[in-house]
């Protein structure tokens, strides 16, 4: 069977390539919107998105592509289909669309952000992530009915989102930035280790107090795991002791900030 590989360029077309001998050809989209996602649900079928609401089909491979009524001129960054029916299309202003009969109609869900979100990825038919301006990391856990507001820990601009697995996640974006989940984004780590090599945190667990070496200043926020700041403070020695001990039992966020670098690190108290 021929593999059909779909891409999408900036203005009118879209090119195809039919197999890994041949080259690519243009495809008329029937657009002069920019376009910025594209997803198959199988060989023949898929969507496009883009520029002031643009939702394109195609279903013989992107011979043809036929536009779809969106309901909206915002721009749309990202399509993704959990499966043949049901898609979805993030965007400008923290807008999510939904269909749940292949394209035909979509309706507006409720984000809670106005943020725009630049893309989105479910690991099932219920669960699904959408991440984009400022570090906006949402989850919902029933087909996008309702989404709640994850803490990724960065202020930075994530434009991409994937999950290899239930679990385990990774978002990234501007100035290299890399983020982690391994527990369906309860908590998210910055994966910069570099920087966290300039950094030795310890005991981890604790019961009373943790031990911070570093090799140089330093602003420290410790943050609870669904988001409240308790303490910030500043370390300006090599090797600094901080009291936890008033802290509940739990897992906690430590967010170490440089003139160079956002660190987050899940710090358990016990």
């Amino acid at each position: 069977m021929k593999k059909i590989i779909l891409l999408f360029i900036a203005l009118i077309s879209l090119i195809r390539i039919a197999n890994a001998q041949s080259g690519w050809t243009a495809q008329s989209s029937g657009t002069s919107n920019y376009l910025y996602s594209v997803y198959f649900t199988d060989s023949n079928t898929g969507y496009a998105v883009g520029m002031s609401g643009t939702i394109l089909k195609t279903t013989n491979g992107g011979n043809n592509w036929t536009a779809q009524s969106s309901g909206t001129s915002f721009s749309l960054s990202s399509v993704y289909f959990s499966d043949a029916d049901t898609g979805y299309a993030v965007g400008v202003p923290g807008i999510i669309l939904k269909t749940t009969n292949g394209g035909n109609n979509w309706t507006s869900q409720t984000s809670g952000t106005v943020n725009n979100l630049y893309s989105v990825f479910f690991t099932n038919a219920n669960t699904g992530y959408a991440v984009g301006q400022n570090g906006t990391i949402i989850k919902t856990t029933n087909g996008g009915t309702n989404w709640t507001a994850q803490l990724s820990g960065t202020s930075i601009f994530l434009r991409s989102v994937y999950f290899p697995d239930a679990n385990t996640g990774y978002a990234v974006g501007d100035s290299g930035t890399i983020l982690k989940t391994i527990n369906g984004g309860v908590s998210w780590i910055e994966d910069n280790r570099v920087a966290e090599n300039n950094f030795v945190i310890y005991p981890n667990p604790t019961y009373d107090n943790v031990t911070i070496e570093s090799s140089g200043n330093a602003d420290i926020d410790i943050i609870e795991i669904h988001g409240r700041l308790i303490e910030s403070l500043k370390i300006i020695d090599s090797k600094s002791l901080i009291n936890l001990s008033k802290l509940s039992s739990g897992v906690y966020i430590m967010k170490i900030k440089t003139k160079d670098s956002i660190i987050t690190k899940k710090i358990i108290k016990d």
